[in-house]
């Protein structure tokens, strides 16, 4: 049968690490594109970073158009870096909660961050991962299971070895 609600508690206690949830960010951005503004761009990134902390908002602002939109909500390193690159993710994983920072690279051009929340890496809870869990303690328990059987099984037999 299916694994219990005991079952898959035991699973989690007994490999953590294996569900850990990632550290997430949400956070609105001004996309300032290299493509477009050339050798100007570092330049027009500290005029608008100097205006947004003014209190200007980034609609009032218009930057450049980005195709994935102006806010991302809880998105992990690995979803940063596909969109943005490695570098832009590493950045704004440190960055300052509710404060204009930046120009942060990517491999898009700049962008003038805001970080809305942070959620810091930790263990998961049973509910988020059940899914996997079910998947994963299934899987164990049918192997724990069939070995229980051989074992049995050999208790049962008397193997002898005919040596030439």
């Amino acid at each position: 049968g299916a694994p219990t609600a005991q079952d898959l508690e035991a699973c989690l206690r007994e490999t953590p690490d294996q569900y850990r949830r990632p550290a997430v960010v949400t956070f609105e951005h001004l996309f300032l594109s290299t493509a477009l503004r050339g050798a100007r761009v570092a330049a027009d990134g500290d005029v608008f970073l100097a205006d947004l902390r003014a209190g200007q908002s980034p609609g009032e602002l218009g930057g450049d158009p980005f195709v994935r939109g102006s806010r991302f909500k809880d998105h992990d390193r690995t979803a940063l870096t596909r969109v943005f690159g490695p570098i832009f993710a590493a950045a704004i994983l440190e960055a300052p909660v509710g404060e204009w920072v930046g120009p942060l690279q990517s491999v898009h051009g700049l962008h003038l961050v805001r970080v809305e929340a942070r959620r810091e890496a930790r263990a998961a809870d049973l509910e988020e991962v059940r899914g996997r869990l079910e998947r994963d303690c299934g899987t164990r328990r049918q192997a724990e299971a069939f070995r229980a059987e051989m074992d049995a099984l050999r208790e049962e037999y008397v193997i002898r070895r005919l040596d030439p």
